[in-house]
C-alpha cells in the first residue's frame, strides 16, 4: 500500500538510506511510485526523492531515457 511504503521511505530517508530509497522506488512502476511519493508527509523530501528518482533513471544501465 502506498501508506506503508510512505512511511518506510520516510524512515529511509531519516537514516540517511536516500540513495537506497530511490532505487526501490525507481523499481516501481511509475503512478505506484507517486502514490508513495503524494502519501509522504515532507513535501521537500517527496521533491528531493522525485529529482533523484529522475536523475537515477536518466543514468542507470538499461533504462531507456524518457522525457
Amino acid at each position: 500500500a502506498p501508506e506503508s511504503a510512505a512511511k518506510i521511505v520516510q524512515q529511509m530517508a531519516d537514516s540517511g538510506k536516500l540513495d537506497t530509497a530511490v532505487k526501490i522506488l525507481a523499481q516501481m512502476k511509475d503512478r505506484q511510485a507517486a502514490r508513495v511519493l503524494a502519501e509522504l508527509p515532507d513535501v521537500t523530501l517527496a521533491a528531493q526523492l522525485l529529482d533523484k528518482l529522475r536523475l537515477f533513471k536518466r543514468t542507470a544501465p538499461g533504462t531507456a531515457a524518457t522525457p
